[in-house]
C-alpha cells in the first residue's frame, strides 16, 4: 500500500496538515509526488518531499532540484485494485503540464488546465492548446474532474464541459489564435 501527493503546495502549514491528515486517516505512506506544473503554488514545498520519487516533465523538472528523470512519455502506476495514468496536458496556462487519471473511480486530476494563461489581471486561452487540451481529456473515461484551486463542486464533468463547450464557442465566435477570456 502507499499513497500519491499530486502538488506540493508553496505554504509549510500545507505540509503540516497533510501529515496530520496522514496521521489522522491512517493513509499509507507517499511512494509518488506528481508535480502537474511549474508555477511555485505548485511546487514550493518540494524540499519537504524529497525522499519520495518525483514524477514531472523536463519543463517543471527544470525548477525543482530533483534527482528523478523527467517523465519522459505516459506511465501507469499500479496499484491493488486500480492504475493511475500520467499523461502530458497541452493547456494555455502552462508549458509542461501533467493529468493523473485515476481508473477506478475515473478522477482526474488537471491542474490549473482549465484558467488560461494569467499574464496580470487577464487571462487568455490559445486556440492551439485549448484543442489539444479537449482532444486529450476526451481520450479518458473521465466521471470527476479534480483542479488545482476550484471547489470541487465547481470542477463537476458537467461544469467542465461547459467550460470546455464555452471555449469553442468562443474560438468559433473569433479567428485569433489568442483569445483574452474571463476568469471563471
Amino acid at each position: 500500500d502507499f499513497s500519491v501527493l499530486v502538488d506540493v503546495g508553496n505554504e509549510e502549514g500545507q505540509v503540516e496538515s497533510l501529515n496530520k491528515m496522514i496521521k489522522e486517516f491512517n493513509l499509507p505512506i507517499i511512494k509518488y509526488v506528481i508535480i502537474t506544473h511549474f508555477h511555485d503554488d505548485h511546487i514550493h514545498n518540494i524540499g519537504h518531499f524529497s525522499n519520495f520519487s518525483i514524477i514531472a516533465t523536463k519543463y517543471t523538472m527544470k525548477y525543482i532540484k530533483c534527482i528523478d528523470a523527467p517523465l519522459e512519455k505516459p506511465m501507469i502506476i499500479e496499484a491493488k485494485n486500480f492504475n493511475i495514468k500520467i499523461d502530458f496536458l497541452p493547456n494555455s496556462h502552462s508549458k509542461g503540464a501533467l493529468l493523473i487519471y485515476e481508473d477506478l473511480d475515473k478522477v482526474m486530476f488537471i491542474g490549473d488546465a482549465l484558467c488560461g494563461k494569467i499574464l496580470g489581471d487577464k487571462v487568455y486561452l490559445n486556440r492551439s492548446s485549448t484543442y489539444e487540451m479537449i482532444k486529450k481529456f476526451n481520450e479518458y473515461d473521465v466521471s470527476f474532474y479534480v483542479d488545482g484551486h476550484s471547489d470541487l463542486e465547481e470542477t463537476t464533468k458537467t461544469k467542465v464541459e461547459e467550460i470546455l463547450n464555452s471555449y469553442k464557442k468562443l474560438f468559433k465566435e473569433h479567428n485569433e489564435e489568442t483569445l483574452e477570456v474571463p476568469f471563471f
